[in-house]
């Protein structure tokens, strides 16, 4: 009797409910389905009524064809936080809350950026004077991300010899258009280099 108590009690236990979080993963240069990659699901847990802001990783999914879904118990949640991650690649993240959920689940699509790193030498071969000018602004590959190259950068007077290190957008032809003045003469100029993604491309800049 005790044995059959137990495996009725057992059998009726509720089963913990679930929360699924998927998505469909796309490479911004060329639109293709993403593979070779990992969605890592965080979230801040509530307990004991209080708010923790500690982001703890929930579930992991990886990344092939272009989708994942992560299934985890459901739990008090106050934000999630999505990040894709893949090799040469910009990390892309997504916080979103429960009020975003469609019964228990949560589904979008992301794009990721492919990254490539550039040196940018910039060189002002004949100076003249102290009122020597350049404005270099680029046309495309910059983005929002702490290691991106920024998209316009001045110098003004003396000889001007500066290496920069930064990343752009790779798999793709960087356009670099040029503002130049020396001895009150303006020259407007353009350069251009395909910078693939995980190299690194020297881009030269003379003035």
């Amino acid at each position: 009797m005790l044995i059959l108590t137990l495996l009725f009690s057992y059998s009726c236990k509720k089963e913990a409910e679930k929360v699924t979080i998927s998505g469909n993963v796309y490479n911004t240069i060329g639109g293709e389905g993403v593979s070779s990659a990992t969605a890592y699901l965080y979230g801040q847990k509530v307990s004991s009524s209080s708010w923790n802001t500690t982001y703890t990783l929930l579930g992991s999914s990886a990344i092939s064809g272009g989708s994942f879904s992560i299934e985890i118990e459901k739990e008090n949640i106050s934000s999630y936080k999505l990040e894709i991650v893949k090799t040469n690649f910009f990390k892309r993240e997504k916080v979103f809350t429960s009020d975003n959920f469609s019964g228990n689940t949560y589904k979008n699509t992301y794009y990721i950026d492919p990254s490539a790193e550039v040196t940018i030498v910039v060189k002002n071969t004949s100076y003249f004077d102290e009122n020597d000018y350049l404005k270099y602004t680029m046309e495309n590959g910059f983005a929002d991300y702490d290691e991106s190259c920024g998209e316009i950068n001045e110098y003004t007077g003396q000889t001007e010899t500066d290496t920069i290190h930064c990343f752009v957008i790779g798999d793709q032809e960087i356009v670099i258009s040029t503002l130049s003045v020396k001895n009150n003469v303006t020259a407007h100029d353009e350069v251009r280099e395909y910078c693939a993604a995980g190299e690194n491309t020297e881009i030269l800049i003379q003035y």
